[in-house]
């Protein structure tokens, strides 16, 4: 998964605030009294708790947000982080050599009231507790809010000792000091609680699900293009066409030159993968126009109109997941190319799931996409899945019979049963669905006795 670009201001603070502390570590005075060793473990704790946490919610955490971040939100984060790591560092600068990661006292040890230190006892805490915030705040998992919680508590309680040691060493100076300044500035706190759930509720108020669309067989628009092929006699070798509904057809190609130049080829070679043994004729391409908008499948234009009347986007929250329709979905790369398309949506709709709607045979292909990704993927990425009058693979030998691989000897392409029928689609080299696994073998579906598919072998197939 790709970041997100506010997420990526927050991990340079981040980072940024850790190599500037490695960095001030080695210009501190030198200690005469330390708190404790369990003061030392607590910082240590809370340092490692903390990174890992992070690590996890830049990495992508498997926990399922409890909102998603739209990009005003992300903003308002972003400018949180930015200003607790600015307030530390400014903390920093201030208290200069008197600083120490445990509870110590140091030689010639000072009491500093100016700078941010006039405005709360605990600066460098009240920054980690806003830039804390700001990141759960950002990223919306219960893994953010878990480690907020646990820094506020590993810093109250060493706060406490930094307060015992203080007031032992200033006992007038601090007792008057703790008077006139809060520990931290719970003012800033809840202000800043309030600009970030601002755009959080109207973002709520107006969101809707993205939409992944999948049409239906033959209505992705297919660009074919052609270049200097020889190896379909009788046929133009040269010019391109368009399959579809509906398609420019041109004039260069006959309807049987068309069907022979987008028929796949199927080789015996045992040494490929099942996938690499369908091929075109050599020069011959296909690709998909416009993917992922709404013009790469023109036919549902009223569909289109309906949800952009409802507040939708086309090419923003509505794109639409084409596929080859003549190709099964292990082939021609529909899987890396949808997912990356599902990952685009999700990022630009602030990490919202998206919604796969599916017609005709779309179900199929999404069906396909959801057996072939894992569990972690889909509770990220996908919210849910309608069918509108789609084809969904059905248990048993029904589904095999339908899509097992049959070769006709007298033209070595793959058709179906119907000679004239044209460009056909091909089998799946794993199954669509768990009830095929026992049919369906690593390579393909498995023939009876071994070798291809034939016409005849239906019944056999019947017979088990």
């Amino acid at each position: 998964m790709g970041p997100n670009p506010t997420s990526l201001v927050i991990a340079c603070c981040w980072i940024g605030w850790l190599v500037y502390w490695v960095i001030m570590a080695f210009s501190t005075k030198p200690t005469i009294e330390r708190g404790g060793f369990i003061g030392y473990r607590v910082v240590i704790l809370v340092v490692f708790a903390g990174c890992f946490a992070i690590l996890r919610l830049l990495r992508g955490s498997s926990q399922a947000p409890l909102w998603h971040t739209p990009v005003a939100l992300g903003v308002v984060t972003d400018c949180i982080v930015a200003a607790g790591a600015a307030f530390i560092v400014w903390a920093r600068i201030t208290l200069g050599r008197n600083w120490s990661a445990e509870v110590t006292l140091k030689a010639d040890h000072e009491l500093i009231e100016s700078g941010p230190y006039a405005l709360a006892r605990h600066p460098i805490y009240t920054g980690l507790i806003i830039m804390t915030l700001g990141t759960a705040l950002n990223y919306g998992r219960p893994l953010g809010f878990a480690l907020f919680l646990g820094l506020c508590a590993g810093l109250w309680w060493k706060a406490r000792q930094e307060e015992r040691l203080m007031s032992r060493e200033f006992p007038a100076d601090y007792a008057d000091y703790k008077r006139r300044v809060r520990a931290i500035i719970p003012f800033v706190l809840v202000l800043l609680i309030v600009l970030a759930l601002a755009p959080l509720s109207a973002s709520a108020a107006t969101a809707r699900t993205p939409v992944v669309f999948f049409p239906g067989y033959g209505a992705t628009t297919l660009r074919v293009d052609v270049r200097d092929q020889t190896s379909v006699p009788g046929c133009a070798r040269s010019g391109s066409f368009e399959d579809g509904l509906p398609a420019d057809v041109g004039t260069t190609f006959s309807q049987v030159c068309r069907d022979r130049l987008l028929t796949p080829r199927w080789s015996n070679d045992p040494r490929l993968p099942f996938p690499r043994r369908f091929s075109l004729p050599p020069r011959v391409t296909v690709s998909i126009p416009h993917y992922g908008q709404t013009s790469s499948a023109p036919a549902y234009g009223a569909l289109y109109t309906a949800l952009a009347s409802a507040g939708y986007r086309a090419g923003y929250d509505l794109v639409v997941a084409g596929y080859d329709f003549r190709l099964t979905p292990d082939l021609g790369g529909f899987l890396p190319r949808t997912e990356r398309l599902i990952e685009l949506t999700w990022r630009r709709n602030g990490h919202r799931p998206v919604r796969l709607v599916g017609h005709s045979n779309g179900p199929l292909y999404i069906q396909y996409l959801l057996t072939h990704v894992s569990a972690r993927w889909k509770r990220t990425y996908i919210q849910g899945f309608t069918d509108i009058a789609g084809n969904l693979p059905r248990p048993g030998l029904d589904m095999v019979l339908g899509l097992h691989r049959v070769r006709d000897p007298d033209r070595g392409v793959l058709t179906t049963d119907n000679p004239g029928h044209g460009a056909q689609q091909c089998a799946p080299d794993r199954p669509l669905s768990v009830d095929l696994d026992e049919h369906v073998g690593p390579r393909g579906v498995r023939p009876p006795r071994g070798g291809d598919h034939e016409p005849g072998h239906r019944a056999q197939l019947h017979a088990g």
